[in-house]
């Protein structure tokens, strides 16, 4: 996918807290746009529907979903949110990258270790 504007939706579960808060403060220390108003509380995507919504019909962001269950086809009947969204999720195809890691790769953030 090309390299546009973001909009990034995290997720997670009590377990990943460290890890959402991690990626939120690359977020914020790159500008770029997030919503995290159901980080570690097991959110589904279809939470930020209106948000993710809104992303697509505009164009001006494309919304990545970060460890949030994939519930959009179900809550929409709308086969565009599978194709439009991002997901990110450690359990997913990319099962041997942290979630961080699929962040800094997708943004193209090199991974600087301390």
């Amino acid at each position: 996918m090309k390299m546009g504007k973001y909009h990034f939706f995290l997720g997670g579960n009590e377990l990943s807290k460290v890890e959402m808060n991690d990626i939120k403060e690359i977020l914020k220390t790159n500008k770029i746009a997030f919503s995290s108003r159901y980080l570690a509380k097991n959110a589904r995507a279809s939470k930020y529907l209106s948000k993710i919504t809104e992303c697509l019909t505009t164009g001006k962001f494309f919304p990545v979903c970060v460890e949030l269950g994939d519930d959009l086809i179900q809550a929409t009947s709308n086969q565009k949110y599978d194709d439009g969204v991002i997901l990110i999720n450690p359990l997913g195809q990319n099962r041997n990258k942290s979630s961080i890691i699929q962040v800094l790769n997708l943004l193209n953030i090199p991974l600087c270790l301390k």
